[in-house]
C-alpha cells in the first residue's frame, strides 16, 4: 500500500508498508521500530505492547515531539496507561492505532512540518 507519492525532506517518511514492512525511501524495515523527524531507534526485540518499556518513553522523552503514535500491529491494542502517563505529563500527545493508521497519520504530521514519533510493532520475524 503506497502511503505517499511526493517524498518530502524528510528521510524518515514512510512510503508504503510492503509484506509487513516499513518501506521507506532508503530502506525496508521488518521489526519493531521507533520513527522521528530526528532518526530511527530499532528496536527488533519488541514484538507486542506488553514488551513496551520506560527504555521507549524515556527516547520518546528526549526527542520532545508534539505528538506519539502507537502502531500496535494488524489490531488496536492498548499498552498499560501508567507507561504512557509520562508522555502526557509532558504535553505530548499520544495515539494508540492500527499500524496502518499510524504510518499514515504519522506521514501527514510531518508532512505539516510538525514534531512526531512513532513507534511501530512489527511482529512478523518474531518468535512464535
Amino acid at each position: 500500500m503506497l502511503l505517499n507519492e511526493d517524498p518530502l525532506s524528510s528521510d524518515y517518511l514512510i512510503k508504503a508498508i510492503e509484506d509487513e514492512c516499513l518501506v521507506l525511501p532508503e530502506e525496508k524495515i521488518c521489526h519493531s521500530c521507533l520513527i522521528s523527524n530526528q532518526e530511527i531507534w530499532h528496536r527488533p526485540e519488541i514484538c507486542h505492547v506488553a514488551q513496551l518499556d520506560q527504555a521507549l518513553v524515556d527516547k520518546v522523552l528526549g526527542l520532545k515531539p508534539e505528538i506519539f503514535f502507537l502502531g500496535t500491529g494488524a489490531k488496536i491494542i492498548w499498552p498499560d496507561p501508567d507507561l504512557l502517563r509520562p508522555l502526557l505529563d509532558a504535553h505530548i500527545g499520544v495515539e494508540v492505532m492500527d499500524t496502518h493508521a499510524a504510518a499514515r497519520t504519522y506521514d501527514v504530521v510531518v508532512a505539516e512540518g510538525r514534531q512526531a514519533a512513532a513507534f511501530f510493532i512489527i511482529d512478523k520475524n518474531c518468535p512464535e
